[in-house]
């Protein structure tokens, strides 16, 4: 115990303070502790869970509790896996295969004026004579010598916006100014999981598909299944009768 003084009156009135009990906040933060390990393996079940089922029938029971798992442990197990110097892509792959999941049917039901597609300035080839502006990203001159071009008559064709990103901050103020009902993305597995869970985050559904080769120059990608997921649902009037495409490879 300490003692300290003050004076009131030109009294002194001596006053007393204790110290913190320490045992009470161990307890406490023990307390915590365990709570927030059982709240982790129970999330960490609840999702290899999901999981199960989704691989298994491509569908997860609770789609808003899905992101929700998603979000409270892929970002730690990330996290974890890169301080201890291995690579966290099985993490992002089982993610964003339940984010797929979870937003596939949301998706579907957005007409397809409302859907917007944005692709990675990566997938065009080296000697891409395309131009770029701040408004509209990078402008395809349907140069013939990736598969954007043909892909892109398509959207334009069923009334599918979309754009080829020129990073980050584009795709984001893109989404804000156009406001889409539906989101997919095209990326690797690390930009693909962190876009998607943001864009889902904020209540728009998103679905992806990963890169069949990255490497940030002169990527590839399976343009039939982006059209399968792209055009899922064909919930528009007025929509061109066009098969999925099937383009070549860029």
């Amino acid at each position: 115990m300490t003692v300290g003084a003050v004076i009131s009156d030109s009294h002194l009135f001596p006053v007393t303070f204790s110290q913190p009990n320490m045992n009470g906040i161990l307890n406490i933060i023990g307390l915590v502790t365990v709570i927030a390990l059982g709240l982790t393996a129970a999330g960490a079940i609840a999702g290899a869970l999901a999981l199960r089922r989704q691989r298994a029938t491509g569908r997860v029971p609770h789609p808003g509790l899905t992101l929700f798992l998603v979000g409270l442990l892929c970002h730690p197990w990330r996290a974890l896996l890169r301080r201890l110097g291995r690579s966290p892509r099985k993490v992002e792959l089982a993610a964003i295969d339940l984010m797929n999941a979870a937003s596939a049917e949301k998706f579907s039901r957005a007409p397809l004026e409302k859907r917007l597609l944005m692709l990675p300035h990566c997938l065009r080839h080296i000697n891409c004579p395309a131009s770029a502006t701040y408004a509209e990203g990078i402008n395809c001159r349907e140069c013939g010598l990736c598969g954007i071009a043909e892909f892109g008559k398509i959207c334009r064709g069923r009334g599918v916006r979309f754009y080829l990103a020129m990073g980050s901050q584009f795709a984001l103020r893109v989404l804000r100014e156009q406001k889409p009902e539906a989101v997919m993305g095209v990326a690797c597995s690390n930009d693909l999981f962190r876009t998607m869970y943001e864009v889902n985050r904020h209540g728009i559904p998103m679905v992806g598909q990963l890169l069949l080769k990255d490497g940030c120059v002169m990527t590839e990608v399976d343009w039939n299944a982006v059209g399968e997921k792209l055009f899922a649902g064909e919930h528009t009037a007025g929509a061109v009768e066009t098969k999925t495409p099937v383009t070549k490879k860029t």
